[in-house]
């Protein structure tokens, strides 16, 4: 408004100045007349831009808000929690033969004139697993809280029912981290055998070589520390093997382990010892006996394609950590038993690897020949297998694995395994 009056006066003054001297008797009125409904336009313009202005800011509001319809299709998560999870896990579907009956998980041979040659075929998905990591919890002062839960549908040894498998829990544990040393309180793989083999065999050839399952316990780990040109990893720990005569001595097992990672020859390359011991209680004769277990590990990179590892052990009453039988007392005493087992993995592309290995379950323990078909001299096991990734998240399995127990009285027993998988991963 003020700038529209200045301008009708300036434009006044310029005429009265730039007129000649006739035009002085003029009608000045008419010009006036004039600049009056210029005045008036220039209002109505300025009202109609404030209107304008008005409007877009209306419209742009409104975009920005989403209509009923856009809210009702909007996606809501299915699960909402207080922490960040990471969801985990495979569908496995499996066919199995063997050339002699045996359990499902076949960690050893039938005896002969026991079940030979009474060849069987059965499928299963029990291996199937689901898993949840919990984390990043941070604590005031340094450190973070984490927690996993895995399950899977063995329900133990066996699932009891066929069709009905029941759902089990693998590992359940809280885990406090800090940049030096964690504290791990629950059920997860026991620190002093900490490898595996790579097999399709559920069975990862436990009383075959391979000692160590999944317990509770409370483990402390030191790490990140620098020793010998290498990172050292040193872990101790409290275990409970759930066997009842070990629960009743009123005192869990005592458990400690140390690996060494560091470049031998340019490869990356892993050494570990560990040991633990603990008393089981036998009712039988008033007594303790032992529960103990050497070990050592190695893992290491041959190639950039052939890898290496395996375990050895050595110890007493170790049927509760898959080693030495299934049997742990003998004549009341600790069964004896030695072992180990290997691994070569090669990875010959980005979708095909083959592992070879073998492993062995040495007895130490005689027994009399009227017990001999509870506990073996020595279970032997080889196998061979080849993983194909057809896709990112799905593998095609096939594996032979052989069995060769020889038991306490002589009795020999021999098994053909021949097993293929069908991998989902997500």
């Amino acid at each position: 408004m003020l700038k529209g009056r200045v301008l009708s006066a300036v434009l006044v003054l310029m005429i009265s100045l730039a007129a000649p001297s006739y035009a002085q008797d003029a009608d000045m009125s008419a010009i006036l007349k004039r600049l009056e409904k210029l005045e008036q336009e220039n209002k109505r313009l300025n009202n109609e831009v404030s209107s304008l202005k008005v409007a877009v800011q209306e419209a742009q509001q409104k975009a920005a808000q989403p209509t009923e319809a856009a809210a009702a299709t909007k996606i809501k998560p299915v699960v909402t929690t207080k922490v960040p999870i990471d969801m985990y896990g495979y569908v496995k579907g499996d066919v199995v033969y063997n050339d002699s009956a045996a359990d499902t998980l076949a960690m050893n041979a039938p005896r002969e004139n026991t079940n030979k040659d009474n060849d069987e075929f059965n499928f299963t998905a029990n291996e199937t697993r689901i898993g949840f990591n919990l984390g990043g919890l941070d604590v005031p002062g340094g450190g973070k809280f984490l927690a996993k839960i895995e399950t899977d549908f063995w329900n133990g040894e066996e699932s009891t029912a066929a069709n009905t498998p029941q759902l089990r829990l693998r590992q359940g544990y809280v885990q406090f981290e800090q940049t030096k040393w964690d504290l791990l309180l629950g059920q997860t793989w026991d620190f002093i055998s900490p490898l595996n083999p790579s097999t399709l065999n559920f069975g990862i050839a436990w009383r075959a070589g391979n000692i160590g399952d999944r317990h509770p316990q409370l483990t402390f780990t030191k790490k990140n520390t620098k020793l010998l040109g290498g990172e050292v990893t040193t872990k101790f720990g409290l275990i409970d093997s759930n066997d009842d005569s070990q629960e009743r001595r009123g005192f869990p097992i005592v458990g400690a382990y140390t690996s060494l990672k560091r470049k031998v020859l340019g490869k990356t390359t892993t050494l570990g010892i560990g040991g633990m011991y603990g008393q089981a209680e036998v009712t039988a004769i008033s007594s303790d006996v032992p529960i103990w277990a050497g070990t050592v590990t190695f893992e290491t990179l041959l190639t950039n394609k052939l890898s290496l590892k395996g375990e050895g052990f050595v110890g007493q009453r170790l049927n509760q950590f898959r080693g030495g039988s299934s049997i742990g007392i003998a004549h009341n005493k600790s069964v004896r038993s030695t072992g180990g087992w290997f691994q070569f993995a090669y990875q010959a592309t980005e979708k095909l690897q083959t592992n070879i290995g073998a492993g062995i379950d040495d007895v130490l323990t005689d027994r009399q020949a009227a017990d001999s078909t509870d506990l073996w001299g020595k279970n032997v096991t080889y196998f061979l297998n080849l993983k194909y990734r057809i896709l990112k998240n799905v593998v095609l399995g096939i594996e032979y694995q052989g069995f060769n127990t020889l038991y306490q009285d002589g009795v020999k027993g021999d098994l053909n395994r021949i097993q293929s998988s069908v991998i989902y991963e997500f």
